[in-house]
């Protein structure tokens, strides 16, 4: 993988991140970032071949994130 596509994938990594961070404050959803996101994060690094968020999600929040997408208009 080249440096380009690595940042390519970083920013639009970054992106989803700013999204969900917003939608999940909207629906006063509780959440963490873990494992190899968080670690990119503390060491402001990318990781190779690292190219999903892992998000975890408050048990007790699930439900509001599924009564959400049950609004969403299907494509």
């Amino acid at each position: 993988m080249t440096s380009k596509i690595i940042k390519e994938n970083y920013r639009d990594l970054s992106k989803m991140c700013i999204f969900f961070n917003k939608l999940f404050r909207k629906l006063n959803i509780r959440y963490v970032i873990g494992h190899g996101s968080l670690i990119e994060i503390e060491r402001n690094s990318v990781i190779p071949y690292d190219n999903d968020i892992d998000i975890r999600i408050h048990n007790n929040d699930l439900q509001k994130l599924i009564n959400y997408g049950k609004t969403c208009v299907k494509v």
